[in-house]
C-alpha cells in the first residue's frame, strides 16, 4: 500500500540500531544511564567530555572501520578481496555521512557550553565589581561624611 510506511519505518530502525548501539554503549560504559528508543537513544547528562564522547562514538567507530577497509583494500591480492573491502570501505564513508547530525549536535553542545562559560565569568565579573563598589562605598562614605576641621592658616 502507497501510505503504509511500517516497512519503511522498520527498515530504517533495523539499519540504524548499530549506530544507536555505539551511542547506547558509550554511554553505559562511561557511567551514563541510557535507554535506546524508536530511532534515538536518550542518554542522561553527566561531565562534558562524557557527553561529546557518546555523542561522536559512532563516528569514531566509523573511522575505524574506515582505517580497516583502507588497509584491507590496498593489501588485497585478489579482485574479489578487492571488491569485498571496497564495499566495506562505502559502508564505511556512509556511516560517517550519516553521523554528520552527531557531529552538528556535538558543535552546538559545545558552542552552548562556552557561551555559558562566557556568560558565568561576565556574571562573576559584575559581582566582583558590585562587591569593589561595595568596598569602595564603605570607604568613601565616613570621608565624605565626617565634617572638616577647617583650620585657621598659620602665620609665620
Amino acid at each position: 500500500r502507497p501510505g503504509d510506511h511500517s516497512m519503511f519505518n522498520a527498515l530504517i530502525f533495523w539499519i540504524a540500531l548499530p549506530h544507536e548501539a555505539c551511542h547506547y554503549l558509550t554511554a553505559r560504559a562511561l557511567g551514563l544511564s541510557a535507554q535506546i528508543d524508536s530511532g534515538y537513544t536518550s542518554v542522561e547528562r553527566g561531565d562534558w567530555w562524557k557527553e561529546e564522547l557518546v555523542l561522536l562514538s559512532p563516528l569514531m567507530v566509523a573511522a575505524v572501520f574506515l582505517a580497516i577497509g583502507t588497509r584491507q583494500l590496498v593489501m588485497s591480492l585478489t579482485w574479489q578481496m578487492q571488491v569485498i573491502w571496497f564495499l566495506w570501505w562505502i559502508d564505511a564513508i556512509a556511516w560517517m555521512m550519516a553521523c554528520a547530525k552527531d557531529v552538528r549536535d556535538a558543535l552546538t553542545t559545545w558552542r552552548d557550553r562556552a557561551s555559558d562559560r562566557v556568560k558565568l565569568n561576565q556574571l562573576k565579573l559584575l559581582q566582583a565589581i558590585g562587591e569593589m563598589n561595595w568596598s569602595w562605598e564603605a570607604i568613601e562614605r565616613p570621608l565624605w561624611s565626617s565634617k572638616l576641621n577647617p583650620k585657621k592658616p598659620s602665620r609665620n
